[in-house]
């Protein structure tokens, strides 16, 4: 397996929309306790740390894997450049989220930016256990939530339970089976 380090924006977008997924919840203390923020909550400070959080992880899971070469995968030149950076895109995007806030538009993209994370990570030593770890995988379940309720509302016979029919591929979802 091969790991990269991500790009600053990368981190910076999940931790984004981490924040605003748990502030639409009313949740941003409980995440500000789990991260261990120091301060006055906010959700741009909490992203801004949420996203220092994932680079440092991801930099630390990087430097497992190769030892000193990773140095020289880190985007910014410097990993307190790399992490100040990742910050800075946290702030930009909480304030404009770039895929908007129609799960129909981010909820795949975080889906997929999130699983990308979770594999340059994998093979940290306890990544399931770390907070980075922990949050991606609760932030990949919220994505798919709120992508699984949007395309409940597309299919109108959708039902949250699996009867053991399976409809043939040549027919729409929309269409029973009988």
């Amino acid at each position: 397996m091969s790991a990269f380090i991500c790009l600053p924006q990368h981190q910076g977008v999940l931790a984004a929309y981490m924040v605003l997924l748990w502030e639409q919840d009313r949740w941003l203390e409980e995440l500000a306790g789990r991260v261990a923020f120091r301060g006055e909550v906010s959700g741009s400070g909490l992203a801004r740390h949420v996203a220092r959080l994932f680079g440092a992880t991801n930099i630390r899971a990087v430097e497992e894997r190769y030892g000193q070469d990773a140095r020289e995968m880190i985007p910014e030149g410097s990993a307190d450049r790399y992490l100040r950076a990742c910050e800075a895109w946290a702030r930009k995007y909480y304030f404009a989220p770039p895929f908007g806030t129609d799960p129909e538009r981010w909820a795949w993209r975080v889906i997929r930016h999130a699983s990308c994370l979770n594999y340059q990570c994998c093979e940290l030593e306890g990544w399931r256990r770390t907070v980075a770890g922990q949050l991606i995988r609760d932030l990949l379940e919220a994505a798919a939530w709120a992508w699984a309720k949007v395309r409940a509302e597309q299919v109108p016979e959708h039902v949250w339970e699996f009867d053991g029919r399976v409809p043939s591929p040549s027919r729409p979802p929309s269409q029973k089976v009988r």
